[in-house]
């Protein structure tokens, strides 16, 4: 066996070692791939929605200039993306109209 196979091999053994260790049980090894499951974790949550200025607009029936009133009075957050493009979290939105609601909703 060459030096190099040798160093190989003893590399994936010692990687193989530190999989166990970190993983138990959950290091499967199936059609020379390894496949590791992640057993009672949960699914990660879906990505939040994002809402143009506009779309809130349209959402509550009035102006543009509404909403950017409504955010310089700091009722609402925007996230800026750049000096143009800014976007506000669907939760953050829903928990003003509620709010603005008397929390009825």
């Amino acid at each position: 066996m060459s030096s190099g196979l040798a160093a190989e091999c003893c590399f994936l053994s010692s990687f193989r070692l530190s999989l166990r260790r970190s993983f138990g049980a959950e290091a499967v090894r199936k059609n020379r791939v390894l496949i590791f499951r992640r057993m009672n974790r949960k699914s990660p949550s879906p990505p939040e929605q994002l809402l143009s200025r506009k779309a809130i607009a349209e959402r509550w029936q009035t102006s543009v200039e509404t909403v950017k009133r409504r955010e310089k009075a700091g009722l609402i957050k925007a996230i800026r993306f750049n000096q143009r493009l800014l976007r506000y979290k669907l939760s953050d939105i829903a928990a003003f109209e509620t709010a603005a609601a008397g929390g009825e909703k």
